[in-house]
């Protein structure tokens, strides 16, 4: 098992728990006709994301994966991209850093951020990322102290003064 995020478009989720749901399924309701590996199909924003992400999340799939894969390379992450969306999965080993990237990145380019494990629903909110709702776990829990460690590592990055 692994963590999974949703990085997302604010302007095209609804800002509620039921209709955020109904929203999310519609987006991961992967189809066989779609190319998930285009980021040039995405929004610029979201394409910006990804390529900052992939600098130190390097893809395992898609025209920026490498010809041979290092299998243990834990950082490799899987990418699916859609027009308002970008859902990561990757080694649960790296949960908690991935979790903090992807928040940073995420203030960075005004983007909001589903952890799909915790359920936690990230928006930014005057310049700052905050969590916004919680949806029932969609895929079980994150333990405590891994979210722990996830928001303390987003906290020194704040403390640095970015």
């Amino acid at each position: 098992m692994g963590y999974n995020l949703m990085i997302f478009e604010p302007s095209a989720a609804p800002r509620e728990r039921g209709p955020f749901l109904a929203w999310y399924e519609q987006q991961v309701d992967w189809n066989d006709t779609d190319d998930y590996d285009d980021y040039d199909s995405t929004t610029p924003r979201l394409r910006a994301f990804f390529l900052d992400m992939v600098a130190t999340h390097p893809p395992i799939n898609g025209p920026l994966a490498a010809d041979e894969l290092d299998d243990s390379n834990i950082t490799l992450t899987d990418y699916s991209i859609g027009r308002d969306i970008i859902y990561l999965g990757g080694s649960w080993e790296i949960a908690d850093t991935a979790l903090a990237l992807a928040l940073q990145l995420a203030e960075k380019h005004g983007l909001g951020v589903f952890d799909t494990t915790s359920g936690v629903v990230w928006l930014p909110a005057k310049g700052k990322m905050a969590p916004a709702f919680e949806t029932a776990p969609a895929q079980g829990e994150r333990p405590p102290a891994l979210l722990d460690r996830a928001i303390a590592a987003l906290a020194r990055w704040f403390k640095r003064g970015r």
